[in-house]
């Protein structure tokens, strides 16, 4: 209710009364809400088994079930990254004497491309920078030694 009478007035941000520190309370306590559901979906969709029923079979996965294995693994660091990466690559690309729509394709490929590069080969390949991202460690197994019969 304070929302809407605050939606006629922006008096209610701006003063320190009782019903102004209240608005602003519930306003912030809503907006944390939000972020808590959004959270608590995505971890609920994330516990799900990827195979409904095909669980603990001995079958490879598909290319499919590899690519989205990749992709959600990649999802934060791209994330991370990709603003600073299209900063740095069309600070370049918009100086030059070219169409808009010329500009806006290599910006989109180049961006694209170096932003793939940069996770696969400097944030997915090494253990440091996966765990700045906030990635598992990966172990790499050796290989077992063979033993003559």
């Amino acid at each position: 209710m304070l929302f809407a009478i605050a939606a006629d007035s922006d008096e209610l941000f701006e003063t320190y009364n009782l019903a102004g520190i209240a608005t602003r309370g519930l306003k912030g306590l809503s907006g944390w809400m939000w972020i808590v559901a959004i959270l608590g979906f995505g971890s609920a969709a994330s516990t799900k088994p990827a195979a409904e029923g095909r669980t603990g079979s001995n079958r490879s996965p598909t290319t499919l079930e590899r690519l989205a294995g990749y992709v959600s693994e990649a999802v934060m660091p791209i994330y991370v990254i990709h603003q600073t990466v299209i900063v740095l690559i069309g600070f370049h690309v918009l100086q030059w004497p070219t169409s808009a729509v010329l500009k806006y394709v290599v910006l989109r490929l180049a961006s694209f491309a170096s932003i793939l590069a940069i996770y696969d080969f400097a944030i997915r390949r090494l253990n440091p920078t996966r765990l700045l991202f906030g990635m598992k460690i990966t172990r790499r197994t050796q290989p077992e030694p063979q033993t003559a019969p």
